[in-house]
């Protein structure tokens, strides 16, 4: 803003001299002999009165007000531009208003006969000219009043000037004070149709800029470069010109205003018109250089709605021959000149079959792509060139190539689709925030990098695309995972070159795919490819082929359409055979299970699928397509996670739906056929001991709670079958054979009538046999393909306020606001901060991709981790793979025989009396924070005492934190005193039944806290039901049993203390040798050496799958443990061979360096010290040193204060987690000591360890020895 501090500045920028003592600045004129003076010691401006410059107020011609120096500055440009003194006039005045006040306009701007050229409204920059812009938009503010009463005015303008960086810069809004040559000619014919010269007050001129014009605004009319003195112009737009889309802009708002003050009614046709808008204009700045001017734009005065329609209609065909791939008609202007010049003289006969040609596919294959409204005479037309021309305006302002805010260009076009496009039987577009979450649970972090650390683009396809939201989402989050590993990757928009072969999507509606490819280049991913053809099918020329390893993909993200009714006659698949269709007869509509074995077909040995299905495909009985779609999901893929999500998720359908995030099996040996392999095993009684199938076999027996001999009698089939009528499991083929029609047919026959007893007998024993075996064989099959996999179930809740809660977006339809609603603040399906996965569910399912649990956080209520076998009841009477999934896994505990159970309801009461506040002391307040969680008891309060009342406890009442009951927060009072209300109190009714420290031994139980994790409501901080807690059941043994178990309980608590004490003693010593040995003035004269040249080799992990078997121990990033120690107790195991298996294996003395992690964590290290063989993943980096010793040394040194702190600094933050190198470990530099000290220190850690291991070895023996008290009253 020019002001009194920087006016002297401002003025030698508009080019004024000043005097000898610089009091005054003045600037001359030559061609008009004009002259301004500035005098600061007067406060005064002078203009040009003299030359018949008009002066009617000398309000402006003074220092009171910043807007006076606007004035200047544009009464300073007109001159320069060359506009006579005499044709300029200040403060001319107008009665206005009901009341007769004066208005007077700042600047008029007279042509060269005298008339009303412009009238200009000067205001300072910023709120101020924003204000009166307002104003104009909402009532005509003030230059509409002065337009009302000067008519003859042409041009209307908002004028702002600031002053920054030393530089004048113009801000100006113009109205065209002139009816469009166009609309003149449409209002003859529709009276509807308001004009300016028809308007005679100022509410008229403001209805006719509003509906007729649409409120449209010019830019530099006065001062642009082809503009001149007493000839306005309004600016060609040039591509450089061209802004980024805002959302302050309201385009979809004012797009809808648009089609309803024009009475479009038809929104999808609309949208389709709307998007051959936005191939044009695509095509037409990628064809432009920056100083080009664009053609997509209404050059008012110039333009009439045929010349404005053939140049989109040209835009158009260019961009869908050039960026759809599509051939479409476009017969330019001269085309009949061009073709009557061509065909002369005796080829006429050419010229009339060539016009023949044209004519007939304008008749029959062509269709007008900007046609709003329905075009088949004059008037219409007219109507439509309307919408057209004020669509145009919309957006012709706006840049799509070269956006600095993708993300808010692809939102804004979501927006607009969802609008605009009616969603069809089947189809249902993915809410964005659905999208993100799928991707942001992907492991992209080891996705997108090589064995080598360099950046791997995967393949990735949605076979049904629609819009393309998944793809584009995925663009994102792929681009951003591969800039952790190489900052330099440039991904402008249309620049991405790596979306060319990589990014995928098959869509057989063909507008949407028209949809995709727009949404691409929104995006930056103009070179993506999207195939207009169905999922189903292959596309050899395209790069799918489910057939080839080059066709498959290493991602598959998709909504595939469900539930379309008698599909299957029109389904003509050419290059692709689906097993799973041979299922479903004509009239079924469960199309959805064809893409379940489509997914199989694309997804490469180890690859990703992330699939949203109707939760039926997991546990719908009654069709047989849905079992053989199961069993493709079962025979392919690992379920690694099922997020359940109800109706509140997808606006335009209420069924409930399911994300099933997979991996693909390895197809070497195909895991069916070891399936096979397994089941003929146990029925050949081949004999499995050392053979992984022997843990199978016994597992299965253990789940259908049948001993090895009973079930190798079964096998052996000499049982009679009736025997088999009352054991568990194998009743169920008694009964349905009982009942079957094959055992009746056989009754009924001669044969078996004519036989004795023993004969028949027989009959039926091999009949029995033959389907039990049969069905028994199914059975054993689908245990071998899913035994030993977990599966990460994620459920939403059931209240409509609690799904908007969890997913963090509502749907409305409030008119203007239609659509998804973000909620500030909600919603826990992912997080803009991903480096900690405990923060959000899309990190959970990411840490459980690598087989890491997240421990229990607030999120707990909504997941749980079970064994796949689990949600397949193998005892069914009809056996068909479903897959029951219960929203907790809690399995309540069975009793055993003779054990007396109450529940807490029974023996214990909350305590509800009252502490008055002033009785509260720190020494005695308990709250959830100063209780310990794991069961860790209290710490003593150092807050600020409550200013409310609290509850009283008694000494031997048990108190359990009930908010975040994952925390497992419980302590038996040792004394009286007060807590907070978010503690409950538990107090035993009866101390003759009950002792007061046996149900704290009961509620100490982790069993209790899974039970109450179970019962848990709230998005914030979750809360255990009170209610339900009291449903609890429980063991109540004899008073002596009680006693003893307490003092047994007791025992193990104070020697697991005191073994945990010598512990961390001797972590402590090893930190303080350390610093001890190696942190002191000594070290300065050591030499400096990176890690990099310090060590012999470094390599990373692998990053194949690993699992519950495999020939070797897997060591993943949480083994190594915070303090740096290799902690064993869960591992997984895998299978390498050859090359893989050297490049992954580490040795003895190697040190391991955690490379990808939360920010907290990364960078932990630690030695190996085992002597067996074992494989490190791919987050980790093994780093060899001549001698183990200083393996130890350099351990110790990261895992210092100082090392942790250099770790910090140098980890790179990404969208996920950080990251460490080893290219950045390399280079760390560090102090060498001899060697003989290292070998020292290495001797000392190592006995420390040896001591730690043997501690830990104690406790975990007498943590499961106290763990394992009321296992004595458990069946």
């Amino acid at each position: 803003m020019i002001t009194l501090d920087n006016l002297r500045d401002a003025l030698r920028a508009l080019c004024y001299e000043p005097s000898g003592d610089g009091t005054v600045y003045q600037k001359s004129w030559e061609e008009t002999s004009a002259q301004i003076t500035v005098d600061f010691s007067k406060k005064r401006i002078g203009y040009p009165k003299d030359l018949g410059f008009k002066v009617n107020k000398d309000t402006t011609c003074n220092f009171s007000d910043n807007e006076n120096f606007v004035v200047l500055a544009c009464v300073t440009m007109l001159l320069d531009k060359g506009y006579r003194p005499e044709s300029l006039e200040l403060e001319r005045e107008w009665a206005l208003g009901h009341e007769q006040k004066s208005g007077r306009a700042d600047i008029c701007i007279n042509d060269e006969r005298g008339d009303t050229l412009a009238i200009v409204e000067c205001k300072t920059p910023g709120t101020e000219f924003k204000n009166e812009f307002k104003n104009m938009q909402s009532d005509g503010g003030q230059l509409l009043s002065y337009w009302q009463q000067e008519r003859a005015t042409r041009w209307l303008v908002l004028f702002a000037c600031d002053f920054i960086n030393n530089e004048i810069v113009p801000d100006q809004v113009s109205i065209n004070c002139s009816d469009d040559e166009n609309f003149i000619a449409l209002a003859k014919r529709d009276d509807t149709i308001a004009l300016y010269r028809d308007a005679h007050t100022v509410e008229q001129l403001h209805q006719v800029w509003t509906e007729t014009y649409n409120q449209q605004v010019e830019g530099n009319i006065l001062f642009g470069d082809r503009s001149t003195a007493y000839h306005p112009m309004v600016p060609p737009l040039l591509k450089k010109d061209l802004v980024d889309f805002r959302a302050e802009d309201s385009i979809v708002n004012r797009f809808e205003e648009i089609l309803r003050h024009n009475n479009v009614s038809d929104k999808e046709n609309a949208f389709n018109r709307l998007i051959a808008l936005f191939i044009a204009k695509l095509q037409d700045e990628l064809s432009k250089m920056p100083t080009q001017e664009i053609e997509f734009q209404y050059r008012q005065g110039r333009d009439t709605y045929e010349t404005l329609q053939d140049r989109l209609q040209r835009l158009h065909s260019d961009g869908m021959r050039k960026l759809m791939r599509e051939e479409v008609l476009y017969v330019p202007n001269d085309y009949a000149e061009n073709l009557i010049s061509n065909y002369t003289g005796q080829h006429r006969k050419k010229l009339i079959e060539e016009l023949n040609g044209t004519l007939r596919k304008l008749k029959f294959y062509t269709n007008n792509d900007f046609a709003f409204k329905d075009v088949h005479n004059e008037e219409l037309f007219l109507q439509n060139g309307k919408v057209l021309v004020e669509t145009v305006q919309l957006l012709q302002p706006y840049r799509i190539v070269g956006t600095q805010d993708i993300q808010f260009l692809g939102d804004l076009f979501e927006q607009l689709l969802n609008q605009g496009f009616k969603q069809n039987e089947g189809q249902f577009f993915t809410p964005v925030p659905i999208t993100r979450f799928i991707w942001k649970s992907l492991p992209l972090d080891s996705i997108v990098q090589d064995e080598a650390g360099a950046v791997h683009y995967p393949r990735v396809i949605d076979y049904a695309c629609g819009a393309g939201h998944f793809l584009t989402e995925g663009f994102e989050e792929i681009s951003d995972a591969a800039c952790q590993y190489d900052p330099t990757i440039e991904d402008d928009l249309g620049d991405a070159d790596w979306v060319r072969d990589n990014l995928v999507g098959i869509e057989k509606d063909y507008r949407l795919a028209r949809v995709s490819k727009v949404s691409f280049y929104m995006h930056g991913a103009g070179q993506s490819n999207v195939v207009f053809g169905d999922g189903l099918e292959n596309y050899p020329d395209k790069g799918i082929d489910s057939r080839t390893d080059r066709g498959r993909f290493d991602i598959l993200v998709a909504n595939p359409p469900y539930s379309v009714a008698a599909f299957k006659p029109h389904l003509k698949l050419h290059n692709n055979e689906l097993k799973v269709l041979e299922t479903i007869s004509n009239s079924g509509s469960e199309i959805e299970t064809l893409f379940v074995e489509r997914a199989a077909q694309l997804v490469r040995p180890g690859g990703y699928a992330a699939i949203v299905l109707p939760t039926s495909i997991l546990d719908k009985s009654t069709s047989s397509s849905f079992m053989a779609a199961r069993d493709v999901l079962l025979s392919s893929f690992e379920i690694v996670s099922v997020a359940r999500f109800g109706s509140g998720t997808f606006a335009a359908t209420g069924t409930n739906v399911a994300i099933m995030f997979l991996r693909r099996f390895d197809e070497i040996p195909p895991r069916n056929a070891n399936a096979l392999d397994f089941v003929d095993a146990v029925f050949e009684r081949r004999k499995l001991t050392g053979w992984k199938d022997e843990s199978a076999f016994n597992a299965y027996l253990d789940t259908i709670n049948v001993d090895g001999d009973t079930y190798r009698a079964f096998l052996a089939g000499e049982a009679g079958w009736n025997e088999w009528a009352n054991t568990r499991h194998f009743n169920v083929y008694c009964h349905l054979f009982e009942s079957s029609k094959e055992l009746k047919t056989l009754r009924k026959s001669k044969t078996w009538k004519a036989a004795d007893k023993n004969s028949q007998l027989k009959a039926e024993n091999e009949l029995f046999y033959r389907y039990a075996h049969k069905e028994e064989r199914k059975r054993l099959r689908v245990w071998g393909l899913v035994c030993g996999e977990q599966t990460l179930i994620i459920n939403s809740p059931n209240t409509t306020k609690e799904i908007a809660s969890f997913l963090g977006y509502k749907w409305s339809n409030r008119k203007g606001n239609e659509g998804i609603q973000p909620i500030d603040g909600e919603g826990v399906l992912y997080s803009d901060d991903e480096s900690d996965d405990t923060n959000s569910l899309s990190g959970i399912i990411r840490a459980w991709f690598s087989g890491e649990q997240v421990e229990p956080g607030d999120l707990a209520q909504y997941y749980y981790y079970a064994k796949t076998t689990d949600f397949i009841d193998f005892d069914a009477e009809k056996f068909d793979e479903t897959l029951t999934i219960p929203r907790s896994f809690y399995k309540p505990r069975s009793f055993a025989q003779g054990t007396v159970v109450k529940t807490l309801r029974d023996i214990t009461s909350y305590v509800t009396n009252s502490v008055a506040q002033s009785s509260i002391t720190t020494d005695t307040y308990v709250t959830t924070e100063n209780m310990v969680k794991d069961r860790g008891g209290i710490t003593t309060y150092s807050g600020e005492l409550p200013a409310s009342a609290g509850t009283a406890y008694k000494k031997g009442d048990t108190l359990v934190s009930n908010i975040r009951p994952y925390l497992q927060k419980i302590w038996l009072a040792d004394r009286d005193g007060a807590c907070s209300k978010d503690v409950l109190v538990f107090r035993s009714i009866n101390t003759d039944s009950l002792l007061p420290e046996f149900l704290h031994l009961l509620l100490w139980q982790k069993d209790f806290f899974d039970y109450d994790m179970s019962t848990f409501t709230g998005t914030g901080r979750p809360r255990g039901d009170k209610d339900e807690l009291l449903k609890y059941p429980i063991p109540v043994p004899t008073l002596s049993e009680q006693r003893a178990l307490i003092d047994d309980f007791n025992r193990l608590t104070d020697e697991i203390n005191s073994k945990r004490q010598q512990i961390a003693a001797l972590k402590e010593s090893v930190k303080s040798r350390f610093v001890e040995m190696f942190r002191t003035k000594t070290h300065a004269s050591w030499p400096i050496e990176t890690i990099g040249n310090y060590s012999i080799e470094m390599h990373y992990g692998t990053s194949a799958k690993a699992g519950a078997d495999g020939d070797y121990v897997y060591i993943r990033m949480n083994n190594i443990t915070d303090d740096g120690i290799l902690d064993l107790t869960d591992t997984k195991r895998i299978t390498l061979k050859g090359q893989a298996l050297e490049n992954a294996t580490v040795r003895y003395g190697d040190m391991l360096f955690n490379r990808t992690n939360s920010i907290d964590k990364v960078g932990k290290t630690c030695v190996f010290h085992q002597s067996e063989t074992m494989v490190i993943a791919g987050y980790i980096v093994c780093v060899r040193f001549a001698d183990h010793s200083s393996a130890e040394y350099v351990s110790g040194y990261l895992n210092s204060k100082e090392g942790k702190r250099v770790l910090r600094n140098i980890a790179k933050g990404s969208v996920h987690q950080a990251n460490i190198s080893a290219a950045d470990l390399a280079a760390i530099p560090i102090a060498i000591p001899p060697l003989s000290l290292q070998q020292e220190f290495a001797d000392f850690a190592a006995e420390a360890d040896k001591s730690q291991f043997a501690l830990e070895q104690e406790v975990d023996a007498l943590s499961a020895e106290r763990d394992a008290l009321l296992d004595r009253f458990l069946a």
